[in-house]
């Protein structure tokens, strides 16, 4: 024990708990209880404002002050929850009342209404030049040979609209002429989905977009083409003629395929034209 313990057992001094925590020295039956004063802390020496380097009355002062700014904050709050005054007599369309309620449950979901007319307009130029290449051209075959018009029309797309719009297009054509026309092996959507995403590229980084630079994708894409047809003839044929493999099927087909791919490119021209168009150019 110190001296200090020893010291206070003899003069009746004690060390007490109080009720705030701290301890204080009990002086007997008629000293009542003597309470130390709390050592300053390093951040009261530093200058910095703490509980034990306040009065009284600047803690009660303080508190006041919590309160006001409890009591403020609260206000606020609950002001932000108030629902505001709807306008009368606004016109507000049900589709846009639909979105905003969507938006509200925090869904997700947003609604281009450019991409999907754009949408449209591929599915009706892919719908009608099928439908040209199984009906007309099937009956007059141009050349001896009836011409694919869905790769010059993927390609355009891809030149037009960029690489997702070509390869997209090319998965569309390649699925869409192969259920109307062909059975057996599939070949047609490892050529016109990788000819339309290549074109895509091609006309958004790289070349300027021009009907020279199309015909000359096209051309090289009708090579590929007729390496397809070659293969399709030795799936179907077992010991094939050579000679008559080219003069008969493969280079009619080309040679179509690439003299009516004016068609598809005028086409999807004029048809993506509007949507390349400034705001101010579609209302004037």
């Amino acid at each position: 024990m110190s001296d200090e313990k020893k010291g206070g057992r003899g003069n009746g001094k004690q060390r007490i708990r109080l009720p705030d925590g701290t301890w204080g020295v009990y002086m007997g039956e008629t000293g009542g209880a003597r309470r130390r004063p709390p050592k300053r802390s390093s951040s009261a020496r530093s200058g910095i404002v703490s509980r034990y380097s306040l009065t009284p009355e600047e803690r009660a002062e303080a508190e006041r002050r919590k309160r006001e700014i409890r009591a403020s904050r609260s206000i606020v709050n609950s002001d932000k929850y108030k629902k505001l005054p709807q306008r009368e007599g606004e016109n507000v369309k049900l589709y846009h009342r639909i979105l905003d309620r969507l938006r509200m449950w925090r869904l997700g979901i947003s609604v281009n209404m450019e991409n999907i007319i754009k949408g449209l307009v591929c599915g009706a130029l892919i719908i009608v030049f099928v439908m040209l290449q199984i009906t007309v051209f099937s009956k007059l075959r141009p050349f001896g040979a009836i011409p694919d018009l869905m790769l010059p029309l993927v390609i355009a797309v891809g030149f037009s609209e960029g690489e997702r719009w070509g390869g997209a297009s090319g998965l569309a054509a390649a699925f869409l002429i192969e259920c109307l026309g062909s059975a057996g092996v599939t070949l047609l959507p490892l050529l016109y989905v990788p000819c339309g995403f290549i074109a895509g590229v091609l006309g958004t980084y790289y070349v300027r977009d021009s009907f020279v630079i199309r015909l000359i994708f096209t051309f090289g894409s009708g090579i590929l083409r007729a390496v397809v047809t070659i293969i399709y003839i030795c799936i179907n044929f077992s010991s094939p003629s050579v000679s008559l493999m080219f003069t008969d099927r493969v280079i009619p087909e080309f040679i179509s395929t690439f003299v009516f791919a004016l068609l598809p490119h005028i086409a999807a021209w004029l048809s993506f034209k509007p949507f390349h168009k400034s705001r101010a150019e579609r209302i004037n």
